[in-house]
């Protein structure tokens, strides 16, 4: 009798143990397919997104980047030289993600480029950003420097320092912030290629790559499986 409970015992133990695993592995699918909802819900393309291309271009490419990142600094010219290529083909997508904790700057930065943006010039000041980040960078007060940039550029020097000193330009810094932690974004540069991670791809030609790839899905015609089997 005590072995028959000692086996019912171990039997019944197994398969509580099964169950857990089972319930285990349910909610880790769970967890994880949230994860990829809330990615892609978090790199949806809004109005108030900075984007080059036409809304209905073929592929987004969506990047999440810090002003102040010398990294960064070294993808510029690669991504400036693909929207060229690309044209209307690619919709190129930019998103704030300061690096706080390294770059003293990079909200500031951010909050620069919002304020070109409000005469139309966010990526033309992006890139002057970027080509004079040594400049910038460890400024205790890089204001007076971002407005030469910006009367360089022909900008309304009064009105951006106006637009720069507001809180709207910081907030719209933090809001790009903010999508970038709900879509897992850890450093910078980080790259989406149609809401999709691609790591980060060391040169022209990986991109081009990648992007030809994508751009050759959107053209392949729909199978027609309207045709009966006879």
């Amino acid at each position: 009798m005590n072995n028959g409970l000692k086996t019912f015992g171990k039997v019944l133990l197994g398969v509580l143990v099964i169950v857990v695993i089972i319930g285990g592995l349910l909610l880790l699918g769970k967890a994880q397919d949230k994860k990829a909802a809330d990615v892609q819900t978090a790199n949806d393309i809004t109005a108030e997104d900075h984007v080059t291309g036409k809304a209905d271009s073929a592929v987004t490419l969506l990047e999440y980047s810090d002003f102040q990142c010398p990294t960064c600094k070294s993808f510029s010219p690669i991504i400036d030289q693909l929207i060229t290529d690309y044209g209307d083909r690619v919709r190129f997508v930019y998103r704030h993600f300061p690096i706080y904790s390294k770059h003293q700057n990079t909200e500031n930065a951010g909050r620069a480029a919002e304020a070109a943006d409000k005469q139309g010039k966010f990526f033309t000041y992006g890139t002057v950003l970027f080509a004079n980040q040594d400049e910038w960078a460890t400024l205790p007060d890089p204001a007076d420097k971002f407005a030469e940039y910006a009367k360089n550029l022909g900008l309304n020097e009064d009105q951006f320092r106006s637009d720069y000193k507001n809180g709207v330009s910081k907030a719209r810094v933090t809001r790009d912030y903010n999508l970038g932690v709900s879509a897992g974004v850890q450093g910078t540069p980080t790259f989406f290629l149609d809401k999709t991670g691609i790591g980060l791809p060391q040169s022209y030609a990986a991109f081009a790559k990648l992007i030809d790839a994508e751009l050759a899905k959107t053209a392949a015609p729909a199978t027609d499986t309207s045709a009966e089997t006879k």
